[in-house]
């Protein structure tokens, strides 16, 4: 059989770095998106639904996502090896 061969350190790390800063990127959305929401700039998804709440959980979840999830997966990658 043929192994695969190891990818390149570098090409590595550029991936990982991008990925890590479009999570950031995309939790900073998300959580501006709950600001928004929660003042009534953005209409909540549905008649029915609680804009404040709505626009809380977007806020946690947009912060953990862009704050906290980046720093647990880079020490994955560290415990790797790579």
């Amino acid at each position: 059989m043929t192994e695969t061969p190891a990818p390149d350190p570098a090409a590595l790390a550029k991936k990982r770095f991008f990925f890590l800063q479009a999570l950031r990127l995309g939790g900073a959305a998300m959580a501006l998106l709950g600001v928004a929401i929660m003042s009534g700039k953005v209409p909540a998804i549905h008649a029915g639904s609680q804009p404040e709440l709505v626009g809380r959980l977007m806020v946690m979840i947009g912060a953990i996502d862009a704050l906290i999830v980046p720093i647990l997966l880079a020490r994955a990658w560290k415990r790797q090896g790579g």
